[in-house]
């Protein structure tokens, strides 16, 4: 009956981690689509379909799976903190969210920008990188592997949609960031192998994409 039991466990884990990367792969066939159909006159497509694409993508499909495929609660997408946990929590929030803008300042559209990083960046990228993707390939194939799996696929993420909204003139720049995404990716995922939860790398995430540009133009113009 154990061994029976291991088998299944494997076998679930097997095809929930090859659902995962099929969705991944649907998400990065719809961009050029959505891409091409929704080109102004200018040439530049607008935003607002591919950021449908990412909450429908990165956050919803992972839900409906989780809840009514998988069948697991959230902690299975890393959305889970102990009780004993939620100050620190908290506070590390503020220390990373907060904290940075009192010395760089915030600007006018922080408050835009704060949301943007939570409903389609930061926060949205760690959730569906880190706790969907990463997760089901390490039940599969081990940590290891799956980190380096889900770095590769968040790092070809950001090479693809670069290429495709800029074209292949901005191939170099592409490259560029697609390697820094995966370097990226590679600390964001040992973080969450070790805390099994997405709100450490994605406070680091978030404050990254917000206040790094004040920081390189500080750098700069010294």
């Amino acid at each position: 009956m154990e061994v029976e039991e291991v088998k299944s466990n494997r076998e679930d884990a097997r095809k929930f981690a090859l659902l995962a990367l099929g969705i991944f792969l649907i998400s990065e066939l719809v961009v050029p689509i959505e891409v091409m159909l929704s080109r102004d006159k200018t040439g530049l497509p607008h935003l607002a379909p591919i950021m449908g694409k990412w909450i429908l993508f990165n956050w919803i499909v992972p839900l409906l799976v989780v809840r009514f495929i998988e069948k697991k609660d959230l902690k299975s997408l890393g959305l889970w903190v102990p009780k004993e946990k939620l100050v620190g929590y908290w506070m590390y929030a503020f220390a990373g969210l907060v904290l940075p803008g009192l010395y760089f300042g915030f600007g006018p559209n922080f408050l835009i920008d704060l949301l943007e990083q939570i409903v389609y960046i930061g926060l949205a990228e760690e959730f569906f990188y880190r706790g969907y993707i990463l997760n089901r390939l390490r039940n599969w194939l081990g940590d290891i592997p799956g980190l380096l799996i889900t770095s590769f696929l968040f790092g070809l993420g950001h090479i693809t949609f670069r290429v495709i909204y800029h074209g292949f003139d901005a191939l170099i720049p592409s490259l560029s960031a697609g390697g820094q995404a995966f370097l990226g990716g590679l600390i964001f995922g040992l973080i969450y192998l070790k805390v099994s939860n997405i709100w450490p790398t994605a406070i680091i995430h978030v404050s990254t994409n917000l206040y790094l540009p004040s920081v390189i133009t500080i750098l700069t113009a010294q």
